[in-house]
């Protein structure tokens, strides 16, 4: 089994802050960056995520043959 994706800030960290558990993306919305402090939007979660599953579909179909 891998591990869950992780989200990056823009600066490349992985390392988040909150002030409540995150259990769920709904709470890492507004996680703030350990290394600049930017708070990540639901956007730019949204954004890595449709990224990620588009490298998933194209490496799967890549594979694929009828």
């Amino acid at each position: 089994m891998s591990s869950a994706p992780q989200v990056k800030c823009k600066c490349g960290s992985t390392n988040f802050e909150s002030s409540k558990p995150i259990r769920s993306l709904d709470d890492f919305v507004g996680a703030k960056c350990e290394k600049c402090g930017k708070a990540i939007s639901r956007k730019e979660i949204d954004d890595q995520a449709r990224s990620l599953a588009e490298a998933v579909i194209k490496k799967s179909l890549k594979n694929f043959t009828l």
